[in-house]
């Protein structure tokens, strides 16, 4: 993938070979060097696009929402080295939701509304910060929504349960994971968190049977009729539409139930509505943006009033309201016991603080914890081993305990 755009500049042979070696080590890729694409996380696909494109010398680089899928670790990492870029002359150009880090280094600050531009100014002004309130960029003031608790709940009921849950890939003497064991019990909102390439999105896709553990059972409990066990809204929404418009898009699930046509009806307009796409029904899916692809992928999942509801990263492409509108409606969904529980992976900790009742911490291999949200961020060791840093306003708890880790066997 680096050695490509070298080839088409017809670089001899002997550099293409220094300056792949040269972006492979500056994004840490050396480890996966030999690894198909396609088995990467979605971080690293990250690291791998921007090394890829930067070693072919660019004078101006133009990112799309380059923090979206990536850790803390990777953000500042990535940062530093657009600083150290921008040193050597290099302009660039960046569109972001995730404002917090990026706005301390920028020069300046464009912000787009309503078709137009609407301000440019220094990003560390007044100005800007009125502007960003005014565009409803501003992230809002974090306030729990839930009640956060130490531990599952200790009700037998359980959506699914994950005994000795293991993963590698083929080939792969090492296992991604291993020993995964958790519940997901009704009303539960839960966090699934962990650095780049810790294997969030591989838990998610054994959990929807894409993928075939190594080892380990995934029992799930009895849907009810009209219900499907789980509804799945992959990182990339792409891969989740396929319909002729998004009203077909919604309607696709509902009819695979069965349902009678009213029904039906009635399940696509109340998801459109708390999604925000109304008035996009007679659109093309593919022809939206990408915020609103991903909410119209979350809307068919939401339509099938799944027992357990998987999201990989939901923030990718929105906007902070939008971010908020979406989990809020997919909490309405839980409480109202359409949706029996939601399983969400992020990188951002401000959606854990705001909209978990528990979190999964995967690293290292293993569930590294399985703690409430204040357990989290009060434990700042295994907030950094998560991929995680504190927010500006982190949950104070000075009594908090340290974060259970994963249960043993039975």
């Amino acid at each position: 993938e680096v050695a490509f755009g070298l080839e088409n500049l017809c670089l001899p042979e002997a550099e293409i070979e220094e300056r792949v070696n040269h972006w492979l080590a500056r994004f840490e890729l050396e480890a996966v060097r030999d690894q198909a694409n396609n088995t990467l996380s979605g971080g690293q696909k990250q690291r791998l696009m921007l090394a890829s494109i930067l070693a072919m010398g660019p004078r101006l680089l133009l990112l799309d929402e380059p923090l979206a899928q990536l850790d803390a670790a990777g953000v500042a990492e990535l940062l530093d080295e657009l600083d150290r870029l921008r040193a050597t002359g290099l302009i660039v150009v960046v569109a972001e939701h995730r404002l917090d880090e990026l706005l301390r280094r920028a020069d300046r600050l464009l912000i787009l509304a309503g078709g137009r531009i609407i301000s440019d100014s220094s990003s560390k002004g007044a100005e800007a910060t009125a502007a960003l309130v005014q565009a409803d960029l501003a992230p809002p003031t974090p306030q729990p929504v839930f009640i956060a608790r130490s531990t599952a709940p200790s009700s037998a009921e359980f959506i699914v349960r994950i005994n000795g849950l293991t993963f590698r890939w083929p080939g792969k003497a090492e296992a991604l994971w291993s020993d995964v064991r958790f519940d997901i019990h009704p009303g539960e909102c839960v966090a699934l968190v962990g650095p780049n390439g810790s294997g969030k999105t591989t838990l998610l896709s054994a959990l929807a049977g894409l993928l075939r553990p190594a080892a380990g059972q995934v029992e799930w409990s009895e849907a009810p009729r009209g219900s499907s066990s789980i509804g799945l809204t992959p990182q990339n929404p792409d891969l989740a539409l396929f319909c002729r418009t998004v009203g077909e898009e919604l309607a696709f699930g509902p009819q695979q139930l069965n349902l009678p046509a009213s029904e039906i009806e009635q399940r696509v307009s109340q998801a459109a509505e708390a999604l925000s796409i109304d008035d996009l029904l007679d659109q093309a899916p593919l022809a939206l943006s990408q915020g609103q692809r991903l909410r119209v992928a979350v809307a068919a999942a939401l339509t099938l009033h799944p027992r357990l509801l998987l999201l990989d990263e939901p923030s990718t492409g929105q906007d902070p309201r939008h971010v908020g509108r979406l989990l809020t409606a997919v909490r309405g969904y839980v409480a109202s016991g359409d949706v029996g529980a939601v399983l969400f992976s992020t990188h951002d900790p401000r959606l854990v603080e705001r909209y978990a009742t528990r979190v999964l911490a995967v690293a290292e291999g293993k569930l590294l914890a399985d703690c409430a949200p204040v357990v989290l961020f009060a434990n700042e060791g295994l907030l950094s081993r998560a991929g995680l840093r504190a927010t500006s306003r982190r949950l104070q708890s000075t009594t908090a305990p340290v974060a259970r880790l994963a249960r043993p066997p039975r």
